[in-house]
C-alpha cells in the first residue's frame, strides 16, 4: 500500500458519506434551510437544520494529521439525525463508524457542535479520528482536533 491512506478505502469512505446523507440530501424537505461556509483550514462545511432552527445533518471535510511516515489524509465527515443534542440555540453530536474494502478497515470517529452567533450563521468546531487496521491490527491513526467553522444561510435561488 505504499506511505499514504489507501486509495479504495478513501473513495469507498466518500461514497458511504455521500449515501448517509440519504436520498433526500438533493432534494431537502419543505421547511428546511441550508447552510454552507468553510472551516478554520478552508475546506467545506455544510449543515441543514428544520423549519424550527434544530441542525438535522452535516458534512465537514477536514484534513487530518497522520502519524508515523504516513502522509496527512483528508476526511468528509457526516452527521445525521438524531443528534445527541439539536435545539434552536445550537446542536452537538458524537459518532462512528467503520468502513473496509476487505484488506484494511478504518473506524471513523466525530465530535461536532455548533451555535447559532446571529440568526443565518452557526459557528463551531468538530474534531475526528480515523483508525486504520490490516488484518485486525492498528497500523496508522489520523486526527484533526477541535477545527473551526462558520456556516451561513444559503438563500434560496
Amino acid at each position: 500500500m505504499g506511505r499514504g491512506a489507501p486509495a479504495k478505502l478513501v473513495i469507498a469512505a466518500t461514497a458511504a458519506a455521500l449515501l448517509a446523507l440519504g436520498p433526500g440530501a438533493a432534494l431537502a424537505a419543505k421547511g428546511n434551510v441550508k447552510f454552507g461556509g468553510d472551516t478554520e483550514e478552508g475546506r467545506k462545511a455544510k449543515l441543514v437544520v428544520d423549519s424550527k432552527g434544530r441542525a438535522i445533518r452535516g458534512a465537514w471535510t477536514l484534513m487530518t494529521d497522520c502519524d508515523g511516515r504516513y502522509e496527512d489524509f483528508r476526511v468528509k465527515i457526516t452527521m445525521g439525525s438524531p443528534l445527541d443534542r439539536s435545539t434552536s440555540r445550537g446542536f452537538s453530536d458524537v459518532a462512528s463508524e467503520s468502513d473496509s474494502d476487505g484488506e484494511v478497515s478504518a473506524r471513523y470517529k466525530h465530535d461536532v457542535e455548533g451555535e447559532y452567533t446571529g440568526k443565518h450563521e452557526i459557528e463551531g468546531a468538530i474534531s475526528a479520528e480515523v483508525v486504520f487496521r490490516r488484518d485486525g491490527r492498528k497500523y496508522v491513526t489520523c486526527v484533526a482536533e477541535d477545527v473551526g467553522f462558520t456556516v451561513h444561510e444559503l438563500k434560496a435561488s
